[in-house]
């Protein structure tokens, strides 16, 4: 599952969630950075694996959406097509 922790030229920046911790009644996220592209055909987020990039640790009030987004394998490649509005700030 993926979370959205902010925005990076002014689209959603997606991360994967590879564990939770509880911490003194705090939840915090081991997440996996990826680099984000949109596919307007397929109106889907494109995630690509950024090698340079590694893992982050956010608490769940640190998060720029806190609804959970599923990734879909098309052709290989890795997309989320959103359910819901996620705004964007830059």
């Amino acid at each position: 599952m993926f979370v959205c922790t902010g925005t990076h030229a002014a689209l959603p920046e997606f991360k994967e969630i590879r564990s939770i911790f509880l911490i003194q009644n705090d939840i915090f996220f081991l997440l996996k950075d990826y680099d984000t592209e949109y596919t307007e055909h397929l109106r889907s987020y494109h995630l690509k694996d950024h090698t340079s990039k590694g893992h982050t640790v956010k608490s769940l009030f640190q998060l720029a959406d806190q609804m959970p987004q599923f990734a879909y394998k098309v052709y290989g490649k890795l997309f989320i097509t959103t359910k819901h509005y996620i705004p964007v700030t830059e």
